[in-house]
């Protein structure tokens, strides 16, 4: 990854952003923007334009009059700290973002302002709109998401959406997740509220990872088996399962963690008939079958 340095005195800073790009330039640096730099930060903008070998995008922390955004209509990349509601209304005039990142916004944001937007990342505010009308989004990785809408069910229309990043997020189910056909990698923390993983198991869903943590209402893990071509599962301090039992027919997993999850019946054998699993991390509980050390040896050994 590449180091932070600076230009004409200006810092540049490493993006939050994925380095890859499905329609757009790779994103490696941002062209940070605050009061102290914002003088010598327009002139680089003024020489260079937002296209160029020096920096990705922008990081902007700390500044309401964003009206020269205005002259950068092509801007790919904008990564906003603070920003007031003031500030925002001249992001949304941004329509070629290709990444959005957003840390404690003073207000929500139109999202059907980004029609080209491929990746938001950053903390999710309670009057964001227009989420389902990003149909090129790839990416999501939110701190606080919440809708009016049930579950997941508003994000049914990023057909696109391959990656999704919740933490803490104010729903209740993650009911519409089957709408999301390309979503390959799931990633749920302190979602408090949810109970039920159904969802999981309709035919749509085609997940390859799938991560849990902290999720203390699982009423059943079932459903996880129905993910067919799931290749990773962590499970991390979540409510505890009976048994290992539901796992059958889980051919495609090669890696699955449930450290501070609990087997309630102990018996980690169920793992040994998974014909691709490779590594297991238990916990070495001294009430359980087998110590990891154990258990990833015998996962090793030839199968028949």
């Amino acid at each position: 990854m590449r180091q932070d340095s600076e230009i004409a005195g200006v810092p540049l800073k490493r993006s939050a952003f994925s380095t890859g790009s499905n329609r757009a330039a790779a994103c490696w640096l941002l062209l940070d923007v605050r009061p102290e730099t914002l003088g010598p930060a327009l002139d680089l903008l003024a020489e260079h334009g937002t296209h160029n070998d020096l920096f990705s995008g922008l990081k902007i922390t700390g500044l309401d009059e964003l009206e020269f955004l205005h002259d950068y209509p092509l801007l790919l990349y904008l990564d906003g700290e603070g920003l007031s509601s003031k500030a925002l209304r001249y992001v949304e005039s941004l329509a070629n973002l290709r990444g959005l990142r957003l840390d404690a916004p003073g207000s929500g944001i139109d999202l059907t302002c980004f029609p080209q937007l491929e990746e938001f990342v950053g903390d999710w505010h309670r009057d964001n709109t227009g989420a389902g009308h990003c149909g090129e989004l790839r990416t999501l990785r939110a701190w606080g998401f919440r809708s009016a809408q049930t579950g997941l069910t508003s994000l049914a229309d990023c057909a696109r959406l391959e990656r999704l990043w919740l933490v803490r997020p104010g729903i209740e189910s993650i009911d519409g997740v089957e709408a999301l056909e390309d979503l390959r990698y799931l990633d749920l923390s302190y979602a408090a509220k949810i109970e039920d993983l159904t969802p999981l198991a309709a035919p749509t869903v085609d997940l390859r990872e799938l991560s849990l943590t902290n999720m203390k209402r699982i009423s059943d893990y079932s459903p996880l088996a129905s993910v067919h071509r799931l290749r990773r599962l962590k499970i991390s301090k979540c409510a505890p399962m009976e048994d290992l039992a539901w796992t059958r027919g889980m051919d495609y997993l090669d890696f699955m963690s449930f450290v501070e999850t609990k087997v309630l019946n102990g018996d980690l054998t169920p793992l040994l008939s998974l014909p691709l699993l490779r590594y297991a991390g238990a916990g070495n509980r001294r009430d359980y079958s087998h110590t990891d050390e154990d258990l990833n040896h015998l996962l090793n050994q030839p199968r028949g």
